[in-house]
């Protein structure tokens, strides 16, 4: 427990050490410092799997839904968009990194995901 000054009061804080549970996820998906999507698990995207990521790292703002994917490579985001594709769904690089949902299949990527989406997230939704 500790005193916080600039609101006086009492804070107790919890540390949990985890890293080591993850190594070997994050040595799948980091080579050479660079983030990259493991080849392995291309084929093993499911309609629940793109409804995490969307959680996480998805947009839609006036017609335009994306995806975020900076911090990975060209290649894993062109892989990215093939595994789309494999549903129906068609998706282009954007600038800075993003993957943009087509417009013509925003439709189809919402029917996918919605049977999977949290209710703290369905703000998310059109």
């Amino acid at each position: 427990m500790r005193f916080e000054k600039r609101n006086n009061r009492v804070t107790k804080s919890l540390r949990f050490w985890t890293r080591q549970y993850f190594r070997s996820w994050r040595n799948s998906f980091y080579v050479d410092k660079l983030k990259i999507f493991p080849k392995d698990l291309i084929n093993r995207i499911t309609p629940l799997a793109i409804a995490i990521w969307y959680m996480d790292d998805g947009c839609y703002q006036k017609f335009d839904c994306t995806l975020s994917t900076e911090s990975f490579d060209l290649e894993s985001r062109t892989q990215l968009i093939k595994v789309l594709k494999s549903f129906g769904i068609e998706a282009i690089n954007r600038g800075k990194g993003k993957l943009r949902i087509r417009s013509s299949s925003t439709d189809k990527f919402f029917e996918l995901i919605r049977p999977y989406m949290h209710s703290s997230m369905l703000y998310k939704l059109p």
